[in-house]
């Protein structure tokens, strides 16, 4: 039986728990007289088995009918009160959004990504190879929007290639190569200029040595390209060449200082690019 109380509010006693509740802690049913079933929320989901959702559930759902009618909503996540459009399109959830917010929701895929990293590329690969024009123009528009991203890729994949040609084992990551431009100041070491820079080996790939601390430096593609695959001594003076080796054993030593705890060192393990020798 529907009660009304002297503020106004409509209350419901459930059949079960005896105990006087509002209106919307009852499950509608239009096949019923009073519009409500006659247990509450509570007592139906223990009836029927299901998990039951805590009293303090049904306050949060009313806050967030409260936020979405000012165009707001509480991610559940990080709990922070925000606009509409920081949430994802949901049909089947309270406002049509989804409960968490972008951010929430994409740590949580990252997170999900690193822990099952061998089953997500799997499936990758096997929805690449059925739908081969979808994957082509999702990689053009993906190189259309980062495209200093997709050329830190293509470096780093050549660079790999080079390497295993000349059956030279060789880790070089990014961390690595935004201190080695931090090293140089973004400058190249031979002329000193700071355009067209890249990272090259000191002592050429082609004799078996490969990028490492004490063998990276910064050059502008010029002096890069009149480098090509010669040794130091054949291209520079000996005094130039004892200047530039001591500075590489002193950027050697500044990499090692690094935390172990930061993000540079923790680059020295990684994975992927041990993974692909």
């Amino acid at each position: 039986m529907n009660k009304s109380t002297t503020s106004g509010t409509h209350t419901r006693v459930c059949t079960d728990c005896r105990e006087e509740r509002t209106l919307d802690c009852f499950f509608k049913d239009r096949s019923r007289k009073s519009g409500y079933r006659s247990r509450c929320k509570l007592c139906e989901t223990t009836a029927r088995g299901y998990t039951p959702k805590s009293p303090s559930w049904y306050e949060e759902e009313a806050e967030r009918r409260k936020l979405l009618a000012r165009g707001k909503s509480k991610c559940t996540t990080c709990h922070d009160v925000k606009l509409v459009s920081e949430f994802h399109r949901h049909a089947g959830q309270l406002g049509g959004i989804c409960s968490t917010c972008k951010i929430c929701a994409h740590e949580r895929r990252v997170a999900w990504y690193r822990k099952n990293t061998t089953r997500a590329r799997a499936g990758a690969r096997a929805w690449a190879l059925e739908h081969p024009a979808q994957t082509q123009q999702r990689v053009r528009e993906w190189s259309r929007r980062w495209p200093e991203r997709r050329r830190e890729i293509v470096r780093k994949s050549s660079r790999k290639r080079r390497a295993q040609k000349k059956a030279v084992y060789e880790v070089f990551t990014t961390a690595m190569e935004r201190f080695v431009f931090q090293f140089w100041n973004h400058r190249c070491a031979v002329c000193g200029g700071t355009k067209t820079l890249c990272i090259d080996h000191w002592r050429p790939l082609s004799s078996g040595y490969g990028l490492t601390m004490t063998n990276a430096v910064l050059l502008c593609c010029s002096c890069n390209s009149k480098k090509h695959a010669k040794r130091p001594k054949q291209c520079y003076t000996p005094q130039f060449v004892a200047v530039v080796e001591q500075r590489l054993c002193e950027q050697e030593q500044r990499w090692l200082a690094l935390p172990l705890t930061s993000h540079a060192s923790a680059a020295l393990f990684d994975l992927d690019s041990i993974g692909a020798f």
